[in-house]
């Protein structure tokens, strides 16, 4: 059985460095061009999982926490939970305090949401590897690898 669950924010270091503590204290993966990941904090994750949509929940628990720091740039959210090529993947992207890009569906056909909030990022991959490769989001299955690899680079 294939597995794959990510729940991160992504965007620029400098950016990034605007969260609140509670982000700070999971801890930072560098990816490339400056860009880190950050998975988000458990005790949030129990808020995002009681509702449905989870990208509803999103806005409303974590939207208040990373909206004033995109008024530096772009963080984008992103939502990966996927079982034997079945699942959703979910990408919201705040920037200048407000939602500008949003899309949650079945990743099974196209490019899905996360490669497309990536590319509204400005990230955009090569005919080799798509946008998502290209951060190495594929370096860790479950969330719990995130947060271990993300806390161990705690400073």
């Amino acid at each position: 059985m294939t597995s794959y669950s990510l729940e991160a924010l992504v965007g620029r270091a400098d950016v990034m460095a605007g969260l609140p503590d509670a982000f700070a204290q999971m801890g930072r993966i560098p990816l490339v061009d400056d860009l880190v990941l950050v998975p988000a904090p458990m005790e949030m994750l129990r808020h995002l999982y009681a509702d449905e949509p989870v990208l509803d929940a999103v806005r409303d628990v974590l939207g208040p926490l990373v909206a004033p720091a995109s008024a530096l740039g772009p963080i984008a959210y992103l939502h990966a939970e996927l079982y034997d090529e079945e699942g959703s993947e979910g990408v919201i992207i705040w920037h200048g305090g407000q939602v500008v890009f949003e899309s949650f569906e079945d990743p099974t056909s196209g490019p899905g949401p996360i490669d497309r909030g990536l590319a509204a990022l400005g990230i955009e991959g090569r005919p080799d590897h798509d946008a998502y490769e290209l951060l190495g989001l594929g370096r860790h299955r479950t969330l719990n690898a995130w947060i271990t690899d993300a806390r161990l680079r705690i400073p």
